[in-house]
């Protein structure tokens, strides 16, 4: 019934809270901004542990929880994970990637530049799609809208 965001703000909306600092937080905003007639109900929160929110929606306080897919595989679908007795109770629905940049010193103009070039050729022949398939088992880069 749930597979995206739009199936789950129109589900109800009830996500766990997310720390405004989080990057998770500005998808929500975005994504509310972009669908006014179909929002997700977004509070701010600070500190609380994934167990914290597993255990809500397990009680059914919160519909969701925006996590982050290997900490979902290591904590649900792993055999033997914290919360793997409940994997018929819980699912994963991928929503987009949250896009994320290398840092590099004003004064390390040339190594930037490499940077970008080795990036540029690894995605033009496809390595980088070879290498998500390899350690992700899928293109995560499919999720990355920017």
């Amino acid at each position: 019934q749930i597979h995206d965001m739009v199936s789950f703000a129109q589900f109800s909306g009830k996500l766990v809270p997310i720390a405004p600092q989080n990057a998770q937080y500005d998808v929500v905003v975005d994504f509310n901004n972009k669908n006014p007639s179909t929002q997700i109900q977004l509070l701010p929160s600070e500190i609380f542990t994934p167990a914290d929110a597993y255990t809500w929606v397990l009680e059914g306080r919160y519909d969701a929880y925006f996590d982050i897919k290997l900490s979902y595989q290591n904590n649900v679908e792993k055999d033997g994970a914290p919360y793997h007795d409940f994997a018929d109770r819980l699912t994963y629905a991928p929503y987009r990637g949250i896009p994320t940049w290398p840092l590099f010193n004003k004064n390390e103009q040339e190594l930037a530049d490499a940077y970008d070039a080795a990036l540029k050729t690894l995605h033009d022949n496809g390595t980088i799609t070879e290498l998500s398939l390899k350690y992700f088992g899928e293109d995560v880069f499919q999720f990355v809208t920017e």
